[in-house]
């Protein structure tokens, strides 16, 4: 889940890659999300963003917002390719023979969808 939140008095963009609930004697239960950092890039027509090496572990009432983002394919270098492909309908998969399909990599480069932050009040 890619989050908008708030380290030291300073606004950042990251991904959620886990969140734990601590229960101390002391202060009760604490909820803390280990978030892979992400610059961002405004350079470009799109808000790209992309993950870098650093993880903050924050508390969980410092998240102030959820992002949608989608995969950027032409930054990521995903191919377009033709052979099988598996499709997925509720709980079948079939397999297509001779098909052309859009191969994802693992590259993680997004970007802001911009027309779904507009909806995303109704979402929640």
């Amino acid at each position: 889940m890619k989050t908008i939140y708030n380290v030291s008095f300073q606004i950042q963009v990251g991904i959620i890659k886990k969140l734990l609930l601590i229960q101390t004697q002391k202060r009760g239960s604490i909820e803390v999300a280990f978030i892979t950092r992400c610059e961002v890039n405004t350079e470009l027509r799109h808000q790209t963003i992309r993950p870098v090496a650093e993880t903050d572990i924050v508390k969980t009432d410092s998240i102030q917002s959820v992002l949608h983002v989608v995969h950027d394919c032409k930054r990521g270098f995903c191919k377009v390719i033709e052979g099988n492909c598996e499709e997925r309908s509720e709980q079948q998969t079939t397999v297509l023979q001779n098909q052309t399909y859009l191969e994802h990599s693992s590259r993680d480069v997004f970007f802001y969808n911009k027309f779904r932050l507009s909806k995303l009040p109704d979402k929640l």
